[in-house]
């Protein structure tokens, strides 16, 4: 712990090298909220939770998917043990698994899978529930839908753009505008809102 506080005194943030743009500066947010989160996770400081959710949804807007799978998994971790948080940790640890499979970061995975195993959460909402309830929300185009399922699978802006042979700047113009029409801030929410109200929506149905 001594030498934690000392790290910290001496380095309170990380390295900044020379780099233009925009995407820097977001990936240089994203593992300055990443250091800050494993200080937190060392000391053991009962926020560090929030921390990790912070750090995921700063990697996730610097387009950093292994760095967000972990910090997505170690939000999980600090979560798991507060029952109150339990559906949060539920979500991390989802988000955490389908980017470890999309990555087919194997060690990774099987550490998310380890844990859920252990806290008995499910990793998979099915897909026709996830398409059924996308096609639920209002005011999306065929087009705002096709790039949310994307967006819900943990594809990058790229990848987006690959499989539906458009340019990344209208990617971003379609998430932007899924963004805007759910109130959302992030991919990352997006995502959660889907698999949230696909959720309630299988509960539902299983009640009928």
């Amino acid at each position: 712990m001594e030498r934690l506080h000392d790290l910290q005194t001496s380095y309170p943030t990380v390295v900044e090298d020379a780099g233009p743009g925009p995407m820097y500066q977001a990936q240089l947010r994203a593992m300055q909220a990443w250091y800050d989160a494993e200080i937190m996770r060392g000391l053991r400081d009962r926020n560090a939770g929030l921390a990790w959710i912070q750090a995921a949804q700063a990697c996730a807007e610097g387009d950093l998917a292994w760095d967000e799978a972990y910090a997505q998994w170690r939000a999980a971790e600090a979560l798991l043990p507060d029952r109150s948080a339990r559906a949060t940790a539920a979500r991390a640890l989802r988000r955490a698994h389908d980017l470890a499979v999309h990555l087919e970061a194997a060690p990774l995975r099987a550490q998310v899978e380890a844990l859920a195993g252990t806290a008995r959460v499910p990793l998979t909402i099915p897909r026709r529930s996830l398409d059924e309830t996308a096609a639920t929300l209002p005011g999306l185009t065929p087009r705002e839908r096709e790039v949310l399922g994307y967006v819900v699978a943990g594809r990058t802006y790229g990848e987006i753009a690959r499989e539906l042979i458009i340019s990344e700047k209208t990617v971003s113009a379609h998430i932007s505008n899924l963004l805007h029409k759910t109130g959302t801030s992030s991919r990352v929410e997006l995502a959660q809102l889907v698999g949230r109200l696909a959720r309630h929506r299988d509960q539902q149905e299983s009640r009928l």
